[in-house]
Protein backbone atom coordinates (compact mmCIF):
# COMPACT_ATOMS: atom_id res chain seq x y z
CA UNK A 1 0.00 0.00 0.00
CA UNK A 2 1.35 3.22 -1.09
CA UNK A 3 1.79 6.31 1.13
CA UNK A 4 -1.13 8.34 -0.50
CA UNK A 5 -3.59 5.22 0.04
CA UNK A 6 -2.75 5.18 4.24
CA UNK A 7 -2.74 8.39 4.32
CA UNK A 8 -6.51 8.50 3.25
CA UNK A 9 -7.13 5.81 5.42
CA UNK A 10 -5.78 8.05 8.19
CA UNK A 11 -7.96 11.27 7.11
CA UNK A 12 -4.57 13.29 6.52
CA UNK A 13 -2.98 14.74 3.29
CA UNK A 14 -0.85 12.70 1.37
CA UNK A 15 1.64 15.50 1.75
CA UNK A 16 2.22 15.61 5.52
CA UNK A 17 2.56 12.31 5.40
CA UNK A 18 5.29 12.25 2.59
CA UNK A 19 6.96 15.27 4.42
CA UNK A 20 6.87 13.14 7.93
CA UNK A 21 8.41 10.26 6.09
CA UNK A 22 11.37 12.39 4.69
CA UNK A 23 12.16 14.21 8.39
CA UNK A 24 12.53 10.47 10.00
CA UNK A 25 15.31 9.23 7.34
CA UNK A 26 18.64 8.96 9.27
CA UNK A 27 21.93 9.88 8.20
CA UNK A 28 23.20 6.89 5.79
CA UNK A 29 26.71 5.36 7.27
CA UNK A 30 29.09 3.66 4.69
CA UNK A 31 28.29 0.83 3.80
CA UNK A 32 30.64 -2.55 4.44
CA UNK A 33 31.64 -4.32 1.60
CA UNK A 34 33.86 -6.87 2.93
CA UNK A 35 32.43 -10.24 4.19
CA UNK A 36 33.20 -9.33 7.68
CA UNK A 37 33.14 -5.70 9.03
CA UNK A 38 35.89 -3.71 11.18
CA UNK A 39 33.58 -3.18 13.44
CA UNK A 40 33.69 -0.50 16.30
CA UNK A 41 36.06 -1.16 19.48
CA UNK A 42 33.13 -2.48 21.32
CA UNK A 43 31.58 -4.71 19.20
CA UNK A 44 32.87 -8.42 19.13
CA UNK A 45 34.30 -9.89 15.78
CA UNK A 46 34.36 -13.69 15.72
CA UNK A 47 34.04 -14.81 19.58
CA UNK A 48 33.67 -18.29 21.26
CA UNK A 49 31.30 -18.15 24.99
CA UNK A 50 29.13 -20.48 26.88
CA UNK A 51 26.99 -20.35 23.87
CA UNK A 52 29.32 -21.52 21.00
CA UNK A 53 31.75 -19.91 18.22
CA UNK A 54 30.15 -16.91 16.21
CA UNK A 55 30.73 -15.60 12.75
CA UNK A 56 32.61 -12.27 12.73
CA UNK A 57 30.25 -9.24 12.39
CA UNK A 58 29.52 -8.41 9.18
CA UNK A 59 27.33 -5.94 7.36
CA UNK A 60 23.89 -7.90 7.02
CA UNK A 61 23.28 -8.34 3.41
CA UNK A 62 27.04 -10.29 3.66
CA UNK A 63 26.14 -11.53 7.05
CA UNK A 64 23.40 -13.61 5.24
CA UNK A 65 25.07 -14.16 2.26
CA UNK A 66 27.55 -16.17 4.56
CA UNK A 67 25.08 -18.06 6.34
CA UNK A 68 24.49 -21.47 5.76
CA UNK A 69 21.44 -24.10 4.82
CA UNK A 70 21.43 -25.55 8.49
CA UNK A 71 19.68 -24.20 11.53
CA UNK A 72 21.43 -22.08 14.31
CA UNK A 73 20.75 -19.12 15.71
CA UNK A 74 21.78 -15.23 15.38
CA UNK A 75 22.37 -11.88 16.65
CA UNK A 76 22.11 -8.51 15.40
CA UNK A 77 23.76 -5.10 16.64
CA UNK A 78 23.56 -1.31 15.95
CA UNK A 79 25.95 0.17 13.97
CA UNK A 80 24.68 3.83 13.21
CA UNK A 81 22.38 5.98 14.59
CA UNK A 82 18.97 5.60 15.22
CA UNK A 83 16.18 7.15 12.97
CA UNK A 84 14.28 10.13 14.47
CA UNK A 85 11.33 9.75 15.67
CA UNK A 86 12.00 6.37 17.38
CA UNK A 87 10.17 5.24 20.76
CA UNK A 88 12.17 4.95 23.12
CA UNK A 89 11.72 6.63 26.40
CA UNK A 90 14.72 8.34 28.35
CA UNK A 91 14.75 6.30 31.46
CA UNK A 92 15.19 3.37 29.27
CA UNK A 93 18.58 2.15 28.97
CA UNK A 94 19.99 3.79 25.87
CA UNK A 95 20.41 2.49 23.10
CA UNK A 96 24.31 3.26 21.81
CA UNK A 97 26.46 1.97 18.92
CA UNK A 98 27.73 -1.55 19.31
CA UNK A 99 24.43 -2.52 21.34
CA UNK A 100 22.93 -5.74 20.92
CA UNK A 101 19.14 -5.33 19.78
CA UNK A 102 17.86 -8.81 18.68
CA UNK A 103 18.35 -12.23 18.75
CA UNK A 104 16.82 -15.31 17.07
CA UNK A 105 16.82 -18.82 15.82
CA UNK A 106 16.00 -20.55 12.50
CA UNK A 107 15.63 -23.81 11.30
CA UNK A 108 17.39 -22.38 8.43
CA UNK A 109 19.69 -19.78 8.24
CA UNK A 110 20.08 -19.17 4.83
CA UNK A 111 15.84 -18.79 4.66
CA UNK A 112 15.60 -17.02 8.02
CA UNK A 113 17.74 -14.76 9.29
CA UNK A 114 17.64 -12.45 6.31
CA UNK A 115 15.32 -10.07 8.15
CA UNK A 116 16.46 -7.08 6.21
CA UNK A 117 14.78 -8.68 3.08
CA UNK A 118 12.21 -10.35 5.04
CA UNK A 119 8.63 -8.89 4.28
CA UNK A 120 7.54 -6.50 7.74
CA UNK A 121 4.61 -9.42 8.25
CA UNK A 122 6.66 -12.04 8.33
CA UNK A 123 9.52 -11.17 10.88
CA UNK A 124 8.88 -10.05 14.52
CA UNK A 125 12.28 -7.77 14.48
CA UNK A 126 10.95 -5.54 11.00
CA UNK A 127 7.52 -5.51 13.16
CA UNK A 128 8.88 -4.61 16.74
CA UNK A 129 11.12 -1.70 14.78
CA UNK A 130 8.35 -0.38 12.83
CA UNK A 131 6.08 -0.50 15.60
CA UNK A 132 9.21 1.62 17.32
CA UNK A 133 9.47 3.75 14.22
CA UNK A 134 5.55 4.86 14.20
CA UNK A 135 4.50 3.32 11.10
CA UNK A 136 1.19 2.72 10.77
CA UNK A 137 -0.07 -0.94 10.45
CA UNK A 138 -2.27 -2.34 7.90
CA UNK A 139 -4.02 -5.43 7.68
CA UNK A 140 -4.23 -7.17 4.81
CA UNK A 141 -6.68 -10.18 4.19
CA UNK A 142 -6.33 -12.97 6.72
CA UNK A 143 -2.70 -11.99 7.56
CA UNK A 144 -1.81 -12.88 11.31
CA UNK A 145 0.17 -9.51 11.23
CA UNK A 146 -0.07 -6.26 9.94
CA UNK A 147 1.84 -4.88 6.76
CA UNK A 148 3.35 -1.33 6.38
CA UNK A 149 3.42 1.23 3.62
CA UNK A 150 5.46 0.62 0.51
CA UNK A 151 7.44 3.42 1.16
CA UNK A 152 7.91 2.88 4.93
CA UNK A 153 9.03 -1.03 3.77
CA UNK A 154 11.61 0.04 1.58
CA UNK A 155 12.96 2.66 4.31
CA UNK A 156 13.05 0.24 7.36
CA UNK A 157 14.70 -1.97 4.08
CA UNK A 158 17.35 0.42 3.97
CA UNK A 159 17.96 1.64 7.59
CA UNK A 160 18.73 -2.20 8.57
CA UNK A 161 20.95 -2.81 5.34
CA UNK A 162 23.04 0.33 6.54
CA UNK A 163 22.92 0.57 10.31
CA UNK A 164 22.77 -3.24 11.62
CA UNK A 165 25.20 -5.74 11.67
CA UNK A 166 24.33 -9.49 12.15
CA UNK A 167 26.62 -12.21 13.31
CA UNK A 168 25.48 -16.48 13.21
CA UNK A 169 26.49 -19.48 14.69
CA UNK A 170 25.05 -23.22 13.75
CA UNK A 171 24.38 -25.44 16.51
CA UNK A 172 26.91 -27.25 18.99
CA UNK A 173 27.17 -31.06 19.09
CA UNK A 174 24.49 -32.37 21.26
CA UNK A 175 22.45 -28.98 21.00
CA UNK A 176 18.93 -28.63 20.27
CA UNK A 177 17.93 -25.27 18.44
CA UNK A 178 15.89 -24.79 21.32
CA UNK A 179 17.94 -25.44 23.54
CA UNK A 180 20.45 -22.84 22.08
CA UNK A 181 17.96 -20.31 21.52
CA UNK A 182 16.47 -20.07 25.42
CA UNK A 183 19.81 -19.76 26.79
CA UNK A 184 21.09 -17.15 24.68
CA UNK A 185 18.04 -15.18 24.92
CA UNK A 186 18.56 -16.05 28.94
CA UNK A 187 21.85 -14.73 28.74
CA UNK A 188 21.63 -11.64 26.28
CA UNK A 189 18.48 -9.90 27.53
CA UNK A 190 18.38 -8.44 24.40
CA UNK A 191 16.18 -5.38 24.41
CA UNK A 192 14.36 -5.79 21.29
CA UNK A 193 13.53 -9.50 22.32
CA UNK A 194 9.93 -9.60 23.85
CA UNK A 195 10.64 -11.90 26.86
CA UNK A 196 9.56 -9.41 29.62
CA UNK A 197 12.70 -9.69 31.22
CA UNK A 198 13.93 -6.50 31.53
CA UNK A 199 12.07 -2.74 31.26
CA UNK A 200 13.08 -2.37 27.57
CA UNK A 201 11.74 -5.76 26.82
CA UNK A 202 8.22 -4.38 28.55
CA UNK A 203 8.49 -1.83 26.47
CA UNK A 204 9.47 -3.01 23.21
CA UNK A 205 6.29 -5.92 23.52
CA UNK A 206 4.08 -2.69 24.60
CA UNK A 207 4.27 -0.29 21.75
CA UNK A 208 4.04 -3.62 19.40
CA UNK A 209 1.04 -4.36 21.20
CA UNK A 210 -0.37 -1.15 20.64
CA UNK A 211 0.70 -0.92 17.31
CA UNK A 212 -1.33 -4.11 16.48
CA UNK A 213 -3.88 -2.79 17.95
CA UNK A 214 -3.71 0.23 16.08
CA UNK A 215 -3.34 -1.46 12.76
CA UNK A 216 -5.96 -0.07 9.87
CA UNK A 217 -8.29 -2.62 8.62
CA UNK A 218 -9.11 -2.36 4.36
Amino acid sequence: MSTAAIAAQLGVHYSTVANDLAAVRPRRVPRIDSPVSSPPQNLPTSDTSATGTWSGLAQCENAWAATMNQPGIYRWFLDGPLPEPFNWPAHLSPLGLGDLLYVGKATNLRTRAKHHKLPTAGSTLRRTLASLMGFPGVWHGKSAHPRIAEEHNAFLTDWMTNNLLMSFRGLQEHETLESAEVLLRKQSKAPLNKDAMTPEQLHASEVGRRWKASAIRL
